[in-house]
């Protein structure tokens, strides 16, 4: 049969952030939030991305089916980062 030691208790202190990351409003401020404008603005480059991504596979894919496309590889490589970006976006939501 094994011996079981006891649990030791931490012997460190956690030091708070000099310099903390997230500022909040008081009560009656008037400013709008920053972290929702974070938020939107961050929400709003992932969805252009990700439309950027998909418009770029279409016009592609257009492009091989009038023959116009040279390198084939192209639409591979930009079906796959479509495909990533769109998957990252939705995981992300």
């Amino acid at each position: 049969m094994q011996d079981f030691t006891s649990i030791q208790p931490l012997k460190s202190q956690i030091t708070p952030l000099s310099n903390p990351v997230y500022t909040y409003l008081q009560d009656g401020e008037s400013e709008t939030a920053k972290e929702g404008e974070s938020f939107n603005n961050i929400f709003a480059q992932a969805l252009g991305h990700a439309n950027n991504s998909l418009e770029n596979y279409s016009e592609l894919g257009t492009k091989l089916a009038s023959g116009e496309l040279e390198n084939v590889h192209d639409l591979t490589i930009a079906s796959k980062g479509a495909s990533a970006t769109t998957a990252l976006f939705q995981m992300q939501i």
